[in-house]
């Protein structure tokens, strides 16, 4: 298969598999592995693909779509978390005695 015009994509598909289950498990490193792999993949394709391609193509495409909208709801995850962990940070802050607040202020100066 790998003497196929078609096996490029085919390979392209896979790590678009790939990327869409990383995302899916929250394993960022290695995402970033695969996406790395995916650009140096595509770079080595021919500008215009053989016709024979295009079915993988379309489920490249599809791929890629699910893959936007798994890291577009991952990054508001994870920004609803840091505004909560910096609101709870400000409720810690008022609970701490004021003699304590100044020392802090004063030891980093």
């Amino acid at each position: 298969m790998s003497d196929s015009p078609q096996a490029p994509y085919e390979r392209l598909l896979a790590l678009g598999i790939c990327q869409l289950e990383l995302a899916r498990d929250g394993r960022v490193s290695e995402l970033v592995a695969c996406q790395s792999a995916r650009a140096e993949l595509i770079g080595s394709l021919p500008a215009t693909p053989p016709p024979e391609a295009r079915a993988t193509l379309e489920r490249c495409l599809l791929i890629e779509q699910h893959l936007a909208t798994e890291l577009t709801q991952a990054r508001q995850t994870s920004l609803q978390a840091l505004g909560e962990l910096r609101r709870a940070q400000r409720a810690a802050t008022g609970y701490t005695p004021v003699r304590q607040r100044l020392r802090v202020i004063n030891a980093d100066a």
